[in-house]
């Protein structure tokens, strides 16, 4: 479940009660997310497929365009041997997807903001790094692998 909240602060004490009930003291506007990360989903900046793949091949090779989340994940036309690590690291599966592979779901939620991360948290859909935060990683997946557990902390999802 997805609460848009600013603070969430520890349980709190009910006036009528001594109890404490489970539910957070919001404070200001931060998003919260409370739910199970069940996958992350890393969507590129160009079509898959061996129009799309060569396309972007042009588009980079001619100073065009490029694909941050291509440049983490990618040297040349293989896998970097760190991201394997990363991703065999993870809890949970992190899915590659072009543009022209989206799910409806993954389309609505990714839309004009890629290449970006998502997080599947219980059924919801959640934005975690976009652009400009992949662009910041500069190829590195020590700084992707980083810059994603911190950008998950901050939106109370757990990941192993």
């Amino acid at each position: 479940m997805v609460s848009y909240m600013t603070t969430c602060l520890p349980a709190r004490r009910s006036l009528d009660s001594e109890q404490v009930t489970d539910r957070p003291i919001v404070r200001s506007a931060t998003m919260v997310v409370m739910g199970n990360l069940r996958r992350l989903v890393g969507i590129y900046e160009a079509d898959g497929g061996l129009v799309g793949e060569l396309r972007y091949a042009i588009r980079k090779l001619v100073g065009r365009g490029h694909c941050s989340l291509c440049d983490i994940t990618h040297r040349g036309v293989r896998p970097k041997h760190e991201w394997l690590v990363m991703c065999e690291e993870l809890s949970v599966p992190f899915d590659l997807v072009h543009l022209n592979e989206r799910s409806p779901a993954v389309l609505q939620a990714s839309k004009g903001t890629t290449p970006c991360v998502l997080a599947e948290v219980d059924d919801d859909l959640i934005l975690i790094l976009g652009r400009d935060e992949l662009e910041h990683c500069r190829g590195e997946v020590t700084k992707l692998a980083y810059d994603l557990r911190t950008a998950l902390s901050d939106r109370g999802i757990a990941i192993a």
